[in-house]
């Protein structure tokens, strides 16, 4: 996985933690849940979360305790005390994987991993946390009520929860991407055929908030025509940048005014999509102004005036 994700020019996250180099720190946090109140070793030899002692649960899922209630299912563990509670340390079972404990020898339970995890790299609370929307409910619901019941304070600040991605057949049919229905896409294919920068573009303009994420495979020609736009136009800079000397005032012509005027609203465009976390309308909106605006209008007037006596004027207002 690492291989392809640099192969994709995405760089490495700063933390790849395994939940098995974590177990003192779950351990730690369910003893705390126990102290406080909020867990209890039932008979069965399980440690469990008291859910109705947590008061906000089901707050990010919107479930209320009543509709979980009458949804419980009937085949619950023996040792719990209400059918919503969940476990956090599963008693030891031949055959399985199992750690020391002060509740006896075992294993974590789905859940207390991602908390003591997070706790321990980032903080009781940090900004982002993402999934997808089938995690809502019962795991991130769960996240939320262990460790704000250890901490007192939020968990996340911010949720971000991604749809499934939807791929388009060669007659415009769409579809859900799934191993089942065999129509998964290779990335490191896509990127050998289109370039990496193009199946990036694709993606991030794929996709606007509360909806599926989109992916169609005659879009990347489009994006690989614009990545080398971007390149290209890249180039040009570059290369008129001798003699270029930085602070020097700048002199606009109506072509400038009109260019820096269109630049202040891209800028304006995707700061409020980074505050809004409107990625695919910001993308979207980057593109339409480097394709239309910079590279198909303003550096094609500018070549002119780089070969004229405003040389080094039209050089400085084009860096």
């Amino acid at each position: 996985m690492q291989e392809d994700m640099l192969a994709l020019g995405c760089l490495a996250p700063t933390h790849e933690p395994r939940a098995t180099d974590y177990i003192p720190e779950m351990l730690g946090l369910i003893e705390k849940l126990e102290q406080k109140g909020y867990a209890y070793q039932g008979s069965d030899g399980d440690v469990d979360f008291a859910v109705r002692k947590f008061e906000n649960y089901g707050r990010l899922s919107g479930k209320s305790i009543d509709d979980l209630q009458s949804g419980a299912r009937v085949d619950v563990a023996a040792g719990k005390r209400d059918p919503l509670d969940f476990v956090l340390w599963k008693s030891a079972k031949p055959g399985e994987p199992q750690w020391e404990s002060k509740w006896g020898c075992g294993r974590p339970g789905w859940h207390i991993e991602c908390s003591a995890m997070s706790a321990k790299i980032l903080g009781d609370t940090f900004d982002i946390h993402g999934g997808g929307p089938d995690l809502i409910f019962p795991h991130h619901e769960n996240e939320i009520a262990q460790s704000e019941a250890a901490s007192g304070v939020p968990f996340a600040k911010v949720w971000m929860h991604s749809g499934p991605l939807r791929v388009r057949d060669a007659s415009g049919h769409e579809e859900k991407m799934s191993k089942s229905l065999g129509n998964g896409i290779d990335p490191l294919e896509m990127a050998d055929t289109y370039g990496a920068d193009a199946l990036r573009f694709n993606l991030i303009t794929g996709n606007s908030p509360g909806n599926d994420t989109r992916f169609y495979t005659e879009k990347c020609e489009a994006m690989r025509n614009f990545a080398n736009k971007i390149w290209n136009a890249s180039r040009f800079l570059l290369m008129n940048m001798e003699g270029y000397t930085p602070g020097e005032p700048v002199v606009e012509t109506p072509a400038d005014a009109w260019m820096f005027s269109r630049l202040a609203k891209a800028v304006k465009m995707v700061t409020e999509g980074i505050e809004n976390y409107t990625f695919g309308d910001m993308a979207r909106g980057v593109q339409q102004f480097f394709w239309n605006e910079v590279c198909d209008w303003y550096v094609e007037v500018t070549k002119a005036r780089l070969k004229g006596e405003g040389r080094l004027q039209a050089q400085r207002n084009l860096i």
